[in-house]
């Protein structure tokens, strides 16, 4: 029988992609309006005499050129039902040419509970292998229900470029290749590579034993081969430039169809030989750790160490994290649900059929991969030696405590943040928080500006003012800025994208690059010493490399009586000071409950 649990009854007719052809276009804002939201963003960050230029380069940009820039965006949102798409993962990721292990790939813990559910490595590779597997079936049968924002359907387009995606690199732009009938994964262990069958012929996903018994197969396979292995997976961590050439090499030595195999499989599972001992630990090892076994390209890199703690390592080009987190979910819930690892597989029917073989697969490799592979394993080892990251698990409090506070549990954190740096560094900076667009047509994401001109008066006040009452007014005043920004970026309104778009027009057009795009406003406030991203209330963590030489990545999710939040940073900035930031933090939630519990009429 088929285990693979479905999360919709069967008379339920919403179908996942049903909405697709009926939802609205990504709008266009007017100009005017985004030049005004970008003067507020960039206000707290210049000097007055500074803000008074940059006012006058905008004044002059609206009345120019931006009016041409416009009329000609405009005609592109007419014509288009994404305006942004087309340019948006070129621009965002596929023109970047530095390696994207820590620099963009993306994380996330599947068990973060201690001790470990019940199960080995093996028990534990199988349980997240055939949920990840249903998840998949549930994607292609369009019975995973759409997520909805207020009763309005989100754009579910990136749910269905999840599973058998794959970036590849390319100069001067690379691209991505998707999948849409793989039935095998690849198993990555100690530099070799296994093709493994997940799904049978006839559609159905083999069983929690018929997997295990797979990973089994693939471990004797394993322990039987005395060769070190070709590594090759090290290449995907090479500058793109540099991994463009190294795959051209492969493929003139004959090993087109092996890549296409790692390329094309619904996912990589990569059983890792370490053990982290802790969520530090286990960040870093998800973040870039043993970087042997990660084929970094792919839009799922499922790892499960030792001792059974396991994660996703993934490319950001594809989808954003959301689309990830909403996967991880799944696997947990389904996992508490049977009980551990070890239970539902003693619990799936006995094998009653021959099983496909797994293979292993062998890589052509000559002198010149293996120079590519000294450089893969250089650049991988200076990223692991350079990267900082802690995970804060606070749990003085948690949603619970924050909506008596009748403030928005995001916007409180982000406030917090805000809180942690000044207190730190004694000045604001400029702060991207993630909002997605995703109630329009294959909408990705809109920056929310988390430093405002009110936040920075409210951090102010919480150093210089003893006056409780003064406080939280300005806190209560900040949080309704942010809330309001928060909706406009929701709703296609906010000024990133759009100037963005214009930025790209002008290029298009060949013309000179305006001055608001050189001016020393838009350097400012496109430097975000803290890059935030919050992903959700379950109790799990997830993160992101730091986006700048200076500054945090933080990434968040706020339970009901806990927050946990990775912080990331480079070690080699004199500027950055994990451990420091990470006590402000804690220090600035302990003062903003203080602040409120005083509070006598909350």
């Amino acid at each position: 029988a088929d285990l693979c649990p479905t999360m919709t009854a069967p008379n339920t007719q919403e179908r996942t992609f049903q909405n697709q052809d009926s939802l609205p276009s990504l709008p266009v804002p007017p100009l005017s309006q985004s030049l005004n939201n970008y003067l507020r963003t960039v206000r707290p960050l210049l000097s007055e005499e500074d803000f008074a230029r940059t006012t006058a380069i905008v004044r002059e940009f609206e009345s120019g050129v931006g009016k041409t820039l416009q009329q000609v965006l405009e005609q592109r949102g007419a014509r288009e039902r994404n305006w942004l798409e087309e340019w948006w993962e070129v621009v965002a990721y596929h023109s970047g040419r530095v390696p994207i292990p820590v620099n963009t790939n993306i994380f996330g813990s599947l068990f973060d509970n201690d001790p470990v559910p019940e199960g080995d490595q093996l028990e534990a590779a199988t349980t997240v292998t055939y949920f990840s597997v249903c998840y998949n079936q549930l994607i292609r049968s369009e019975t995973l229900p759409i997520e909805k924002m207020a009763g309005q359907p989100l754009c579910m387009n990136q749910a269905s470029r999840l599973f058998g995606t794959c970036r590849l690199p390319g100069i001067p732009n690379d691209s991505l290749t998707f999948s849409t009938n793989s039935r095998h994964i690849v198993v990555l262990i100690s530099g070799r590579a296994y093709f493994v069958d997940v799904i049978k012929p006839n559609g159905d996903v083999y069983t929690p034993r018929e997997i295990h018994h797979q990973l089994q197969t693939v471990l004797n396979l394993f322990t039987k081969e005395q060769d070190k292995g070709e590594r090759v997976s090290l290449l995907t961590g090479l500058g793109r430039n540099e991994w463009t050439e190294a795959r051209n090499r492969l493929i003139e030595l004959g090993n087109l169809e092996n890549l296409r195999k790692i390329e094309g499989s619904l996912f990589t599972l990569i059983l890792d030989p370490s053990s982290p001992a802790n969520r530090n630990e286990l960040a870093y090892s998800l973040l870039i750790g043993n970087y042997n076994d990660r084929w970094f390209d792919k839009s799922l890199n499922v790892i499960v160490f030792r001792n059974g703690k396991a994660g996703i390592n993934s490319d950001h080009s594809f989808a954003d994290a959301i689309i990830i987190v909403r996967l991880m979910e799944y696997n947990i819930a389904q996992i508490e649900k049977h009980r551990g690892a070890r239970t539902m597989i003693q619990n799936s029917p006995p094998i009653s059929e021959a099983l496909p073989t797994p293979q292993r697969i062998r890589f052509t490799v000559d002198g010149k991969i293996q120079e590519y592979l000294v450089t893969a394993e250089k650049t991988l080892k200076d990223l692991s030696v350079r990267v900082d990251i802690s995970v804060l698990h606070f749990e003085d409090y948690g949603r619970d405590v924050i909506k008596k506070f009748k403030v928005s549990p995001d916007t409180y954190v982000q406030l917090a943040l805000q809180l942690a740096y000044y207190k730190m560094y004694r000045k604001p900076t400029a702060t991207y928080e993630t909002g997605h667009t995703r109630l329009f047509y294959h909408g990705r994401t809109e920056t929310i500006r988390s430093c405002s001109s009110e936040s920075v008066a409210w951090t102010k006040a919480m150093i210089s003012s003893s006056d409780p009452n003064e406080r939280r007014q300005l806190f209560y005043t900040a949080a309704k800025v942010h809330d309001k920004y928060v909706e406009m970026a929701l709703q296609g309104k906010a000024s990133d994208r759009h100037l963005l778009g214009l930025l790209l027009i002008s290029a298009g057009m060949g013309l000179p690059r305006p001055e608001i795009f050189t001016d020393k406003g838009f350097q400012v406030n496109n430097y975000f010493r803290l890059s935030t991203s919050n992903i959700g209330i379950k109790p799990t963590f997830g993160g992101f490399g730091p986006v700048f030489d200076e500054g945090y990545g933080c990434c968040y999710t706020i339970q009901t009586n806990a927050l946990r939040m990775s912080i990331a940073c480079w070690k080699d900035s004199e500027f950055n000071r994990l451990a420091d930031f990470q006590k402000f933090v804690v220090e600035a939630l302990r003062d903003m409950k203080t602040l409120f519990s005083e509070d006598s009429r909350l």
